[in-house]
């Protein structure tokens, strides 16, 4: 069984560790309570597009801040992930992963846009995710009792130990 979304992060920050560099991607450093933020508000996010307990949440992303962003986002909201994709009712992924993009036959599409390779949106299925993020950020999910990260793969383990640890995880490259 996986760790928790609070294992991970809340607990660094209500343990007083709010500022401790939890992430470090190309052009920006985030805090344990920055991270934390942005994952509850995606957590929003996927519960207002229909998410729950149990459901599957398919990722197709390059390791990046999004990629930690929506695994532990999924397992906040007691949702499981899966990486590389495959059937679900959402779909979240990268405007760089175009074959995702044209052949998703998920009902939402959640798209981080990358600039100069930006893709078209399907209207009334894909989303754009900075834009869906400001409406998330109104409405953060808190922990759901219980939840782990699910599954708990070689990738996320190589992710989440480091932040289980108190350390970094950079994802500079």
């Amino acid at each position: 069984m996986g760790p928790t979304c609070f294992d991970v992060l809340d607990r660094h920050v209500i343990g007083g560790h709010a500022d401790r560099l939890a992430l470090r991607v190309p052009g920006r450093d985030w805090t344990c309570a920055q991270l934390l933020e942005e994952v509850a508000a995606f957590g929003g996010v996927l519960r207002h597009c229909g998410v729950s307990a149990g459901d599957r949440v398919a990722l197709v992303l390059p390791p990046s801040l999004e990629a930690v962003v929506a695994v532990l986002a999924c397992a906040r909201i007691g949702a499981t992930h899966a990486l590389g994709g495959g059937a679900s009712t959402v779909l979240v992924t990268a405007s760089t992963e175009p074959v995702a993009l044209a052949e998703a036959a998920a009902e939402v599409v959640l798209v981080k846009q990358v600039p100069g390779q930006e893709a078209e949106l399907r209207d009334g299925r894909d989303y754009d995710w900075d834009v869906v993020m400001r409406a998330g950020r109104t409405d953060p999910a808190g922990c759901a009792e219980g939840a782990t990260v699910t599954p708990y793969d070689d990738q996320t383990r190589a992710w989440l130990e480091p932040l289980l640890a108190g350390e970094t995880l950079d994802l500079r490259a």
